[in-house]
């Protein structure tokens, strides 16, 4: 938890050490108290509309400060451990060099956290530890369209007020294979398995 603000605001040790930019005023890291700060990383990525602003406002609901990388600079040691998690938000392609690939194994397999959001399975396609990582490869990011989302989990915190089934729209991606047996399938399209 961070203490007070200071009279002037600092980006978190670990973003100012790089020069990364908040993403926007929700993901302002350096005012108020945080129970946790993640590095939030779009090098490669073409995020839905909205989707920076909404996971940092989500984020700052819950106490979590979001400091955004646009570029792999932020995968060395010791930086990389002053997060709490590593969020991939759309990202594709070839993002990381050899060594920030095992600076990020070596960040997972010290128990810290990993998110892999929207079409970020399309990332590292080379790389079999993150094709592990992330439970299912991109096979084609979709169009947008209105598809019926069914909740699995009613009990997850994350899953539990959310009514099932509900529309929703967006650009859905297409997986090669599925994260069942090797993750916890919170909500999935209505009729199609993940």
């Amino acid at each position: 938890v961070r203490g007070d603000p200071p009279d002037e605001p600092q980006l978190a040790p670990p973003a100012a050490a790089h020069d990364l930019p908040p993403a926007g005023p929700q993901c302002d890291g350096s005012t108020g108290q945080w129970q946790a700060t993640v590095v939030l990383f779009t090098e490669g990525a073409s995020p839905p509309a909205g989707a920076v602003d909404g996971l940092c406002t989500a984020a700052a609901a819950e106490g979590i400060a979001v400091d955004h990388a646009t570029t792999s600079d932020v995968f060395h040691q010791p930086d990389l451990d002053a997060y709490q998690a590593v969020v991939f938000l759309a990202n594709s392609g070839d993002v990381l060099n050899d060594a920030e690939q095992e600076v990020l194994e070596a960040y997972v397999e010290g128990d810290h956290g990993f998110v892999a959001i929207h079409s970020a399975a399309g990332a590292e396609p080379g790389w079999a530890f993150y094709g592990d990582l992330v439970g299912a490869r991109l096979q084609g990011v979709g169009s947008q369209q209105a598809l019926r989302v069914e909740v699995m989990d009613r009990v997850h915190p994350s899953t539990a007020g959310l009514a099932s089934p509900q529309t929703r729209t967006d650009a859905w991606p297409t997986f090669i294979g599925g994260p069942r047996g090797n993750a916890h399938v919170l909500a999935q399209l209505d009729g199609v398995p993940p």
